[in-house]
């Protein structure tokens, strides 16, 4: 089979830049540990459910058995071994 010296060069011009693109770096935000996210939106709940649409038109999440909330004072207690937490960390 006969290539033509234009082919053969189109050819190696290909494989050079594959070769080039497969061995480019990571950008630099993938291995750095303290950019956690770029180009997201904020952590959010879209819909809170209700008892009813009577109560749903209130709006207020307060109204609904099936929202409690998480803010508020939370106590933690570290350990090196699971073996040492305290054993009734469930009570409160």
């Amino acid at each position: 089979m006969k290539y033509s010296k234009l082919s053969i060069i189109v050819i190696f011009l290909f494989i050079a830049n594959f070769t080039a693109w497969t061995q480019q770096e990571f950008p630099a935000d993938l291995e750095n540990p303290e950019i956690f996210g770029r180009n997201k939106e904020q952590a959010h709940v879209s819909f809170i459910p209700f008892l009813d649409p009577a109560h749903a038109r209130t709006n207020d999440t307060g109204n609904s058995p099936f929202y409690s909330s998480l803010n508020g004072t939370w106590k933690f207690k570290w350990v090196s071994d699971p073996a040492q937490r305290p054993s009734d960390f469930f009570l409160p």
